[in-house]
């Protein structure tokens, strides 16, 4: 995150990636050369990482030489440099490569997300969240999305959230144990009960 110089607000950056940290469990089972760091679950179309080369399934080893350990590590250093190009040194099949890539301030605030809870339908415990569905109010705070149903992360519950690797402001659930939850229309705990 960085402050505007003009108006002294806060600006996030943003690549169009997800990074998801990699576990020795996920390493085994796709047999990736290594048992940390970040792997690429998605780059989202026509965003500077598609633009840059990045490919779901690049492993991030270093954003401008800082060694990447986990998925917030890498979010917070994008966060960190919105209206800047960085350069990320990545491994796609095996081989080691640098990309520069730019950095777009995000144009919507998850953190206005909050105003949407609906007291204590949003809190989800055993994922220490708080989360809202998707609806036409809460879809234009967030970045362009694939898919209209699920739930986004409102906010973390310090104490629920299980460790550093949990889920962040503003992710958004599409399917939890490989069932599709929320439905804009449920009014269910945040469609999680599906």
């Amino acid at each position: 995150m960085s402050r505007s110089a003009r108006t002294g607000a806060l600006r996030r950056g943003q690549v169009g990636v997800v990074g998801q940290t990699i576990t020795p469990a996920m390493a085994e089972a796709l047999t990736l050369p290594q048992a940390w760091g970040v792997i690429l679950a998605d780059v989202t179309p026509k965003s500077p990482a598609e633009a840059a080369g990045l490919q779901p399934e690049d492993i991030v080893l270093t954003l401008d030489g800082k060694v990447m350990e986990n998925a917030r590590q890498f979010g917070v250093n994008i966060y960190q440099h919105a209206g800047d190009t960085i350069t990320l040194e990545v491994a796609p099949q095996w081989r080691k490569i640098s990309k520069r890539v730019a950095v777009l301030e995000r144009p919507r605030d998850p953190d206005r997300i909050l105003a949407h809870l609906e007291g204590e339908q949003s809190v989800v415990a055993p994922l220490g969240i708080l989360a809202v569905n998707l609806s036409a109010e809460v879809i234009p705070l967030l970045p362009p999305l694939r898919r209209f149903t699920g739930v986004v992360v409102a906010g973390i519950i310090a104490d629920l959230a299980t460790d550093e690797n949990s889920l962040r402001t503003g992710d958004v659930i599409y399917e939890l144990n490989n069932r599709r939850v929320g439905e804009p229309r449920q009014s269910a705990r945040p469609g999680l009960a599906n």
